[in-house]
């Protein structure tokens, strides 16, 4: 959830002070990919357990 907000934030960040909209947009979905890496190893640690 965390990687969420973080690219969340730094993308906002990016276009404003860029003057763009792409950024957030393209960071939101990497702190989605992190999200769901962090679900996976979590998972898989459990598994081995």
């Amino acid at each position: 959830m965390a990687g969420v907000f973080v690219g969340g934030f730094i993308g906002w960040a990016l276009d404003q002070w860029l003057d763009t909209r792409f950024f957030i947009v393209v960071f939101l979905f990497l702190g989605i990919a992190a999200g769901f890496l962090n679900v996976i190893r979590e998972a898989q640690r459990m598994g081995d357990k």
